[in-house]
């Protein structure tokens, strides 16, 4: 006997061999053995259940069997940790850690995802990490990390995006990921196997299934390049939040909303920011905070030979790393509240003191990485002479790294107003913004701000926003490099999601915002050929 999670939809299961003595399972609700039997005899007869024509007694077999049946399982619809975190189903259905208790049934469990030893598939990572780059050994890590997401709650899924050019080892690095828990190749159209790595070209319903069944293990989504900017950031946010849409049925009743606990990696060519400059957007800072994009261009890739001698063994050792692990897991004990501190600890290690809450959330995908190494050492799974301190070492330089990539700067958002600020500044000459030396509408109220014109005398000059373009001989004027804004048009040109005195004391601080020689106020009140106007001085210097 079966039943859900919440012990509702009760069916019978009865195991049984056809003619050609293949064996089969038939799902029979407890509801149809109260009908008349004839539509139910006639689909068991279809799917080879053998009765003899004109056989009598079939309902009262069926309830002998429904009422005499000692056996009782629970049907669950996502792998991952158990409620009592002592039992961990795997994607094919196999129970890690069950003491002997009633049975758990994992609803459409994948087939086939063992193959070779845990001994080969330790011989690739081995290659991983001693010949590849930091993203072959994120992948390692990462395969299993979701286990550790789940198992102490953590509340988001973190995601990292690899991105870089073709043949940079990105597949292979979420190969690697997905070969934890069994078939290590990319799902596309073909479903004739299960796994959890796929092409990420999918519905968001079909996106939602697919983080349900990556529940405390890996989810994987191949070239996101397909995608457009908005559905990147949509499939983020998603991921990240661990839950899907709300949905009615035809009924008007709420449907259960699909939920995971993972840790996810996608890949694509274009770097996420790439991919909203193409657009004509800009790549929201949430966004940036939540999915860390690694460029694997900048990281030592493969040896052909290694490359070739990997690849075969993942191809032929997968499915134990995972079960291993959270066997691990479960054998030392472990206080999720206390994995879950770890975390916390070297997040707020890596992003330092006094870092805002987007830096710190960013940090949170590699103090789960840290975590999982200093685990994988506790059990013995990491390769030989690899230790979890140098596992710790590698991923620092890593965020390091991700730090000073351009890519990051949108986590401090005061950067990112000054940013937005000279990018308005610019793009709005002739429009809100003028040169002092207009004669018409100097003092309008539809006026932002106002800029210094730059005569030059040569053939090139500098630009206040780094363009260092040549200039042509019809126009010797730089572009300038004092501005004056109007004090109540700050928040607006920086972009409006900092106040002005969030945004005053950033460009005070980057040595941008002038005071005046003299008197106490920070803002200016007066325009140079404009009149009286309270303004903020600023003058950006030849890097802009």
């Amino acid at each position: 006997m079966v039943r859900d999670e919440q012990g509702d939809g009760w069916e019978l299961r009865v195991a049984y061999h056809d003619r050609d003595e293949r064996e089969h399972i038939a799902r029979i609700p407890e509801s149809e053995l109260h009908k008349h039997n004839s539509d139910l005899r006639s689909r068991l007869v279809n799917e080879g259940f053998r009765i003899k024509l004109g056989a009598k007694g079939f309902n009262g077999l069926l309830w002998h069997l429904a009422e005499n049946v000692k056996g009782r399982s629970i049907l669950v619809s996502k792998p991952g940790w158990r409620s009592d975190r002592k039992t961990f189903v795997c994607p094919d259905g196999m129970l890690v850690g069950a003491n002997g208790g009633e049975g758990i049934i994992l609803e459409s469990a994948f087939s086939d995802q063992r193959a070779g030893s845990l001994e080969g598939q330790l011989q690739a990572w081995k290659i991983a990490f001693e010949h590849g780059g930091a993203h072959h050994m994120i992948g390692c890590l990462g395969g299993v990390a979701g286990a550790v997401v789940q198992f102490c709650r953590l509340g988001t899924t973190p995601i990292i995006a690899l991105t870089g050019g073709s043949s940079g080892g990105k597949t292979t690095s979420m190969m690697l990921a997905a070969g934890s828990w069994g078939w290590p190749q990319v799902l596309k159209e073909d479903k004739s196997r299960g796994g959890v790595l796929h092409s990420l070209r999918f519905t968001t319903n079909a996106i939602e299934f697919i983080a349900m069944r990556s529940t405390g293990t890996f989810f994987g989504g191949d070239e996101t390049a397909h995608m457009e900017s908005k559905e990147m950031e949509k499939l983020a946010f998603m991921l990240a939040e661990g839950v899907g849409k709300q949905r009615m049925t035809a009924d008007i009743k709420e449907r259960e909303l699909k939920s995971w606990s993972t840790f996810a990696m996608v890949s694509s060519e274009i770097p996420i920011s790439k991919l909203y400059e193409n657009s004509g957007e800009s790549a929201r800072v949430g966004l940036t905070a939540r999915l860390a994009d690694i460029n694997v261009d900048d990281y030592a890739q493969l040896p052909d030979a290694e490359y070739d001698q990997m690849k075969k063994i993942i191809e032929e050792n997968y499915g134990w790393t995972g079960p291993a692990f959270v066997k691990h897991m479960i054998d030392s004990g472990l206080d999720p509240a206390t994995v879950r501190d770890e975390i916390l600890a070297n997040s707020s290690s890596l992003a330092g003191s006094g870092a805002s809450p987007l830096v710190r959330r960013a940090a949170g995908v590699f103090g789960v990485l840290m975590v999982v190494g200093e685990l994988l050492g506790a059990a013995k799974l990491l390769p030989a002479g690899v230790t979890h301190g140098e596992v710790s070492r590698r991923i620092r330089v890593v965020w390091e790294d991700y730090k000073a990539s351009e890519v990051a700067e949108v986590l401090d958002p005061t950067a990112q107003a000054i940013t937005i600020l000279q990018e308005n500044l610019r793009a709005d000459m002739g429009n809100t913004v003028h040169s002092i030396d207009e004669q018409a509408d100097r003092k309008s109220k539809a006026t932002l701000a106002w800029y210094e014109p730059i005569r030059d005398d040569s053939d090139t000059g500098y630009n206040a926003f780094g363009d260092n373009k040549k200039h042509t001989e019809a126009s010797k004027q730089l572009p300038p490099t004092t501005f004056f804004v109007r004090k109540d048009s700050l928040v607006r040109l920086s972009g409006g999601k900092l106040g002005e005195g969030k945004v005053r004391k950033a460009l005070e601080a980057a040595g941008i915002l002038q005071r005046p020689n003299h008197g106490e106020t920070i803002h200016h009140r007066y325009v140079p050929n404009v009149g009286a106007v309270n303004a903020y001085k600023l003058v950006f210097g030849s890097e802009g």
